[in-house]
């Protein structure tokens, strides 16, 4: 998606959109399918869910799902457009990076991994405001 947008590649912008909207909503909305009909039992992270867990879910990824048709036939040469999707895509790459960290060091470590929630946390609010 980058890549396009720096480079005026509308075709290969729209390859990096289809990637993570096919590639990671719809391959997690199969995977729900699988483990509810009962076809698959033990499907991480799934398993681990409650039916509220399901329903945040799939209404996170319907909103990718259901913009992805517009953006990808009647906006992908718009840069403005192209912009909007590279901030919200790339936006909480510093948030899973913070909480990346936290996953390294043991929990005996109480400052650190305070001081990475709270980076996590404070990068996830100001993304989202």
């Amino acid at each position: 998606m980058l890549y396009g947008y720096l480079f005026n590649a509308p075709h290969i912008f729209a390859h990096g959109f289809l990637t993570e909207v096919g590639g990671l909503d719809l391959r997690d909305y199969i995977l729900i399918f699988l483990y509810k009909t009962g076809i698959l039992h033990d499907v991480k992270p799934w398993s681990l869910y409650n039916a509220t867990s399901y329903l945040i879910w799939v209404s996170h990824h319907m909103v990718g799902i259901s913009l992805c048709y517009p953006i990808l036939f009647m906006f992908r040469e718009n840069e403005t457009v192209q912009l909007i999707c590279i901030i919200i895509e790339l936006g909480m790459a510093p948030a899973i990076l913070f909480d990346n960290i936290r996953s390294m060091f043991s929990s005996e470590r109480i400052y650190l991994h305070l001081l990475c929630d709270i980076g996590f946390w404070y990068y996830f609010f100001y993304h989202r405001i």
